[in-house]
């Protein structure tokens, strides 16, 4: 699915928002006059003039793609929460819940917006689920064609990402670090703005993962699902060019490594969190997990003895 977008722009000092593109795109050629766009007063971050967003078209994966892309696995992970935190509308503390056998995945969109109140640190990410090819103008003056909008002597000012193609994913997703339970990691997760971080569960992998797959197989809702985790890579997850006029965008890229990019790939300033992903996802809809789907949590006693050590710091 393809979306168009004009964002966060004055246009002769009235902003417009949600009106087609290709309107405010091309300027006169006969009088080669020159459209001028520059942010809003209140731009967020990463602001972008014209956005073009893609969903993912990932092939369908069988048993031995997913087991490559999975690669080695370590023995353990660890999750840290808070003890006493209780789930919206429970009696029980979190403690309680993950020691009875609780485990909680979410979706990669729903974490989007919730990591816009975090800092770094709390195996989030500002950028999640998302990846961008951004297009800058050595002259700030535009004229190019990007996926069927036409930009003519456009100039393009004040923006961090002048014109860009995003792509999206979404799927079941629940995140941890790799290997046992590291005072120094877990001090550093609380420093970098998650002062209420004061406990872990140490996991053996692979039994958690045979429990996690046994359930999913026990519910005619989830049996379509397949677990796949992976470690996450730290560094730079969108692409930028400098384009000259005359620039025509051809859509070439490979979805499958789009997907892997956007999931397992995350800026360098997380590093500290050695991350692993496990990944709920359907085999022939990879990425494309409906935005409104709710999450997905159990407690079960076989999760529960999967944990091998645990502890307050």
């Amino acid at each position: 699915m393809l979306r168009a977008h004009l964002l966060n722009t004055v246009f002769w000092g009235l902003r417009v928002s949600k009106l087609p593109a290709r309107r405010f795109a091309e300027s006169s050629s006969d009088s080669q006059e020159k459209m001028r766009l520059s942010p809003a007063l209140n731009a967020r971050s990463r602001s972008a003039c014209f956005l073009i967003a893609h969903d993912v078209a990932v092939p369908e994966l069988d048993i031995g793609k997913l087991s490559e892309i999975e690669g080695e696995q370590p023995a353990y992970i660890t999750r840290h929460f808070n003890q006493n935190a209780r789930i919206p509308g429970g009696d029980h503390r979190l403690l309680d819940l993950v020691l009875a056998g609780s485990y909680h995945f979410g979706t990669i969109f729903r974490y989007r917006p919730a990591d816009s109140r975090l800092s770094s640190g709390r195996l989030g990410d500002l950028q999640e689920g998302i990846q961008r090819e951004v297009f800058g103008s050595r002259s700030g003056i535009y004229n190019a064609e990007f996926d069927g909008i036409s930009l003519r002597n456009v100039g393009i000012s004040g923006f961090e990402n002048p014109v860009a193609i995003e792509y999206r994913v979404n799927d079941y997703c629940s995140c941890a670090s790799i290997e046992s339970f590291s005072l120094d990691r877990a001090l550093a997760l609380r420093s970098k703005g998650n002062e209420d971080l004061n406990y872990y569960a140490v996991y053996d992998f692979s039994k958690l993962r045979a429990a996690i797959q046994s359930i999913l197989l026990e519910d005619s809702s989830t049996q379509h699902l397949r677990l796949i985790s992976r470690s996450v890579s730290y560094g730079e997850k969108d692409r930028v060019w400098e384009i000259e006029s005359g620039f025509q965008h051809q859509e070439d890229r490979d979805h499958l490594a789009l997907w892997l990019g956007t999931v397992f790939v995350k800026p360098s300033h997380y590093e500290h969190e050695d991350e692993i992903r496990l990944i709920l996802l359907d085999p022939v809809r990879v990425g494309n997990l409906p935005e409104d789907s709710c999450s997905i949590s159990w407690i079960d006693a076989r999760i529960a003895a999967a944990i091998v050590e645990h502890g307050s710091f």
